[in-house]
């Protein structure tokens, strides 16, 4: 008989401890909900995307310095699909990158483009300097290499921005002007000159994923999510990196600079939201980076984040967990 309690005290024990671990693996795996819902696969699956995503953010981490902007218009990074689609103006060029990248080469798409990365940073810059002179207000400027295109997303109802498109669509080439209602705009909480006040990013955002590092966004195409107190964890493919917006508080143009852009569901009240992703630390997918902080967008389409280079040169602490 004592060896049948002895034995039914081993049982509940391991029992106790599968529950434990089962309990623990369900609840890293809800996390993933929301990047299930953006990639439209089943939660279990998202690990083995998460690092698919971390490998082709490395690969393209080599491959874009070797790309020369005369000749290439960018890259931005297809989860789904296991590759790197390199924008080609110049497609002698290929079979000289592919030599360079022969390790990797399996993983690199190229695809006829019009215009080059140089072309895209000349009309970026013009539209930025345009902006400045004309007194432009609720514009955002960015380069999306999925459009192979300089994008500009700005409200109408402000007058200096009617004779702002009408300069920048004589740019050749000729940007994506995106333009936005009135009510489209939220209240821009954090900017590049002034700190409304010094705070920690703290370790564990809402869903219990613990922040482990900080890294900079780097790809485009790769994923971020945002907890917000009104919306929750949504998850959106990064658009645009460096973008810069102009953005009216109190009759004044205020400059945000190198910001990135996201297209996900976003509400008034989200804005200070840690944006983050998951980085697969120590296999353990779960682990996240802060990428940035949701300092405003455009209501239920497109958020934009400080990103935490910018957020420790304006005092912000990021306070890890070890593990």
């Amino acid at each position: 008989m004592k060896n049948i309690y002895i034995y039914l005290e081993i049982l509940l024990i391991l029992f106790a401890f599968i529950l434990q671990n089962c309990s623990i693996v369900s609840a890293q795996i809800l996390q993933f909900e929301p990047l299930a819902r953006l990639w439209n696969v089943s939660n279990e699956e998202v690990p083995t995307l998460l690092n698919l995503e971390k490998f082709l953010i490395s690969v393209d981490s080599i491959l874009q310095p070797l790309l020369n902007g005369s000749y290439f218009g960018g890259t931005y990074v297809d989860i789904k699909a296991g590759r790197i689609n390199v924008n080609t103006v110049d497609p002698s060029k290929v079979d000289e990158i592919r030599k360079k990248m022969k390790n990797y080469q399996d993983y690199l798409n190229f695809i006829a483009a019009n215009n080059t990365l140089s072309q895209l940073n000349s009309i970026f810059n013009q539209a930025f300097i345009l902006a400045q002179q004309l007194n432009t207000t609720n514009c955002l400027i960015c380069i999306e290499p999925e459009f192979n295109n300089v994008v500009i997303y700005l409200r109408m109802d402000d007058g200096n921005n009617k004779g702002f498109i009408e300069q920048v669509e004589t740019f050749n080439p000729r940007p994506i002007i995106k333009r936005l209602q009135n009510e489209d705009n939220e209240e821009i909480l954090f900017n590049s000159s002034t700190l409304v006040e010094k705070r920690n990013i703290y370790t564990l955002v809402d869903g219990g994923s613990p922040i482990v590092s900080s890294s900079e966004i780097t790809s485009c195409g790769t994923h971020i999510c945002k907890a917000g107190q009104s919306t929750g964890i949504t998850c959106g493919l990064v658009s645009a990196f460096n973008s810069v917006g102009f953005f009216d508080r109190q009759q004044q143009q205020i400059l945000m600079v190198r910001t990135i852009i996201v297209p996900m569901n976003n509400a008034a009240g989200d804005s200070g939201g840690s944006m983050f992703r998951y980085n697969g630390h120590k296999n353990q997918s779960h682990f996240a980076d802060a990428v940035g902080i949701y300092i405003g967008g455009i209501f239920g389409r497109l958020a934009i984040g400080m990103p935490m280079s910018v957020a420790y040169e304006l005092g912000y602490s990021l306070i890890t967990t070890q593990y």
